[in-house]
Formats: C-alpha cells, structure tokens, sequence
C-alpha cells in the first residue's frame, strides 16, 4: 500500500471525509495531513493556545468556505485525539510523506508559511517550534538545507517587521483577526525576492 491508500484508510481522514463531504479524496487527504501538522506544532510548547486554535478554525474556513460551527466541531475533535494520542509519530511521519509526493515544491514554500503563521499566533515563536517547523521543512522536502534553514531565519525576520508596521499603523489596529492569517503566496514571494537561492 503507498502512502496515498495508508492516508486514507486512516480513521482520521475518514472523519474528514465525512466533515468535509464536498472535498475530492486528494483534497481532503491534503487537509487532514495539514492540519496533523499544525496540530503537532501547536502543541510542541506542551500547550495549545486559544490563539493557536483560532488559526486552525481561520484556515480551515479559507481552505474549505464551510460553516464556522462545523469547522469548530472538527477542530475539537482533532485536538481530543491529539489529546488521547491517538495521533502518533507514526501517524505524523505519513502527513509529512504525504505532503512530501502530493505538494509542488511553491506549495510546500507556502506551507513552510502556513506553519510560520501557526507558531506566530500567539506572538511568540519557541526554539522548539522552529526546530520542528525545520524538521518538516527537510522531510517534506524542500530542497537545499540552507535554503531552508535562511528561508526560516529570514521569516522571522519579515513576520518582526511587519508586525512593527502594524503597531504603527493605528488605521490597522492589533487586534484585526485577519492580521494573523498571513496571505501564503503574497509572503513566500517577498522572502523569495528578498533571499533568492543562490
């Protein structure tokens, strides 16, 4: 069996299958091994943080347009598995293969993003994130070691700047729920303008 079928024969994609009735096989599988992932490195500080949740239930609404409700339900059931360990090592190795064969090598940069995001939710990003933000940037793939380890210096970098521009931007505000979401493609292209491979 590959790694699409073990995906998917996964209780946890089942669920998400069922969540998410309108999303083809692939996308699900997509979304299920993303938000493994996310999970993973939100609780890597050994808590969860509302503001780390709220991330998830935001890019979920964007990912999938659904109803926030449903979208909560979800995410509540994803974090009482983590909780029970129901999600293993084993389990978080398949996403990373999983993204590693199905993701271009832009959307794995942008996923790279996502993850930045994540551990950025709660205005702080721990040395144990960035090491496991590190490590799925390896396994998933993305090519160059040190093109990976500067796109991550130089992410924080951008993230620190920026939120410097927000503070000093009374008009925007702090506390707009939409700041936290970082547009993917729109980020990835200022660190890959700023910090081309060589």
């Amino acid at each position: 069996m590959d790694v699409n079928e073990r995906v998917m024969e996964m209780d946890f994609f089942k669920f998400s299958k069922r969540t998410f009735k309108v999303l083809s096989d692939d996308e699900c599988a997509l979304l299920t091994c993303s938000i493994g992932l996310l999970v993973h490195l939100a609780a890597a500080d050994r808590i969860i943080k509302k503001e780390e949740v709220s991330y998830m239930k935001r890019f979920l609404r964007k990912a999938t347009s659904l109803e926030t409700k449903l979208i909560s339900d979800y995410i509540r059931f994803v974090l009482i598995a983590f909780k029970e360990k129901k999600m293993s090592d084993k389990m978080i190795g398949l996403f990373e293969s999983y993204l590693h064969n199905n993701l271009s090598n832009k959307q794995k940069e942008d996923f790279l993003e996502v993850l930045f995001s994540m551990a950025k939710a709660d205005d702080d990003i721990s040395k144990v994130e960035r090491e496991i933000i590190k490590e799925y940037a390896f396994k998933i793939g993305i090519d160059n070691k040190d093109y990976a380890q500067h796109l991550m210096d130089n992410a924080v970098e951008l993230m620190k700047e920026r939120d410097s521009e927000i503070a000093a931007d009374d008009e925007l505000g702090t506390h707009d729920d939409e700041l936290e979401f970082i547009s993917m493609g729109d980020y990835s292209e200022q660190i890959n303008k700023r910090y081309a491979k060589k």
